[in-house]
């Protein structure tokens, strides 16, 4: 999986790469957990900031992916 050590990076660029993660975990096994989170690379403090957005961006990509999915 990706790490979370990215100089430079930005809460919204670390909360939309941690959407991503989420998603596609999701995809993959309908549940993404925090321990998929952490083996994704992201430390429990991340995943304590920026958890909450990266859901909710995560739900909004998913919808998206369905047919007739607009956000």
């Amino acid at each position: 999986m990706m790490s979370s050590s990215r100089a430079g990076e930005s809460s919204q660029q670390k909360a939309e790469r941690m959407a991503d993660l989420i998603a596609s975990v999701t995809r993959d096994k309908s549940v993404c957990d925090h321990s998929d989170l952490l083996r994704g690379g992201f430390t429990p403090d991340e995943i304590e900031r920026h958890g909450a957005m990266a859901y909710a961006l995560a739900a909004v990509q998913m919808m998206n992916d369905q047919p007739g999915g607009t956000a």
